[in-house]
């Protein structure tokens, strides 16, 4: 088959600046002994992990001020393909520090864009004018809506695609999350924390996991797959449902649900089985938990964790 391009919807884009510090603390003077800076946010992540297991990407987002430009510039550095609508509000920025000596990650992420109705408009008209005169094998959505845009309106992302008969995949949080979940998307990815916010139950075990699936999946969805951090993850359709964990655990988590939800499309795309999807998601995140940056995979790593991979058919999982 040939590579299959994936349209990729960014709803909270970000410029990531990575920094390596020494001993970092709270309220001292630190330096850095290195920077790093990227394209970032959700859907770039992924993005970033699709090229890398074969597919073929292109990110539409609305990037505005010096930050906006940085990251176009640096996606397009990494030869990932990014088109976007400019907003007068100046895009976030999330700075990373990693202290080796602690072992320690720290996240400092800004608030999201704030976009105008007008912003907007011109993102859905850009959004459309690609997937009217652009030959794609799939979508993905990944953020959390722009705070001052109804939550609501993200549902015409997904009627979009379904309007062109293009599978769509979701992997988002909060209002956003049953906003696009209302509009019948074919796939959802979600951590177990925003799952359990979702559905309003806790979510602490596998068996949790698996009836929380059926429920979302009962709901009109073809597959939803639910992420429980480094115990692995629970996936499942209308007839199938696994369990897929591994026992590698990298130091850089952050990242890792990106690189699992752009392994799952890209391997459902190419017509892999539904296991097959799931082991691709784990190992991608294994990947990707031995790398610093957000979406990049330890291709070795990768390759590696495919064969260890535990795997467990869960059967006669009820729906709620």
């Amino acid at each position: 088959m040939k590579t299959p391009r994936i349209l990729c919807i960014s709803l909270a884009p970000a410029l990531d600046r990575y920094l390596t510090v020494e001993n970092f603390s709270v309220g001292g003077i630190t330096r850095s002994s290195q920077v790093e800076e990227r394209a970032g946010g959700k859907c770039i992540n992924m993005a970033r992990a699709m090229k890398q297991l074969g597919g073929n990407p292109l990110v539409i987002a609305a990037l505005g001020g010096h930050t906006g430009e940085a990251i176009e510039a640096a996606a397009r550095a990494e030869r990932i393909d990014i088109v976007a609508t400019r907003i007068e509000s100046c895009t976030r920025q999330c700075t990373v520090i990693w202290d080796p000596v602690q072992e320690t990650l720290t996240q400092l992420s800004e608030n999201w864009n704030q976009i105008t109705m007008s912003e907007w408009a011109a993102f859905i008209e850009l959004v459309t004018k690609h997937v009217k005169q652009s030959s794609f094998e799939a979508a993905a959505f990944s953020g959390r809506m722009f705070p001052s845009v109804p939550s609501a309106e993200v549902a015409s992302l997904v009627e979009i695609m379904n309007e062109h008969n293009l599978p769509s995949y979701v992997d988002a949080a909060d209002v956003t999350l049953g906003a696009l979940l209302a509009a019948k998307p074919t796939g959802v990815k979600i951590n177990h924390e925003e799952a359990s916010a979702y559905l309003g139950i806790p979510i602490n075990t596998v068996e949790d996991a698996a009836k929380s699936c059926k429920e979302i999946v009962a709901g009109g969805v073809a597959s939803c797959v639910i992420t429980l951090g480094a115990r692995g993850a629970v996936g499942a359709t209308a007839t199938e449902a696994y369990y897929v964990s591994s026992d590698d655990h990298g130091p850089w988590a952050v990242g890792s649900g990106d690189a699992f939800f752009g392994a799952m499309i890209v391997n459902r795309v190419k017509g892999a089985s539904w296991l097959d999807t799931m082991t691709a998601g784990v190992a991608a995140g294994t990947a990707n938990a031995h790398q610093q940056i957000a979406g990049l995979l330890d291709c070795e790593r990768f390759d590696k964790s495919l064969k260890e991979i535990h795997i467990a058919h869960l059967r006669g999982v009820p729906s709620s």
